[in-house]
């Protein structure tokens, strides 16, 4: 068997060369995908899909626990943090009731 790079430079060239004729190839059959998607979708079909995700997104806290971080920082009037707070809570849910903790 006859080793064809001679350094290392050349063998990360011949992989760079390679992967991206692949990814030319698959990116070519993954556009046509999407051309044919966004035809079969009309405006207003995308937008009420942002709409509808968008919605689940607002709702999903309404059903679980979760933290929230808040920082405050204070500058002076060279741009240096003067002062810094930093709240976190922790939001419970309770029979469809929300509460807060402060930790």
């Amino acid at each position: 068997m006859e080793i064809w790079a001679k350094s290392p430079v050349e063998v990360f060239l011949v992989m760079l060369v390679a992967s991206v004729a692949l990814f030319a190839q698959s990116a070519r059959v993954s556009l046509g995908k999407l051309q044919n998607i966004a035809s079969a979708l009309d405006a207003r079909q995308i937008v009420g899909l942002s709409v509808a995700a968008t919605e689940r997104s607002w709702q999903a806290p309404d059903h679980y626990t979760y933290m929230e971080r808040d920082e405050d920082r204070r500058l002076d009037s060279v741009g240096q943090v003067k002062s810094e707070t930093v709240d976190v809570t922790r939001t419970i849910l309770v029979n469809g009731a929300h509460f807060e903790q402060l930790m």
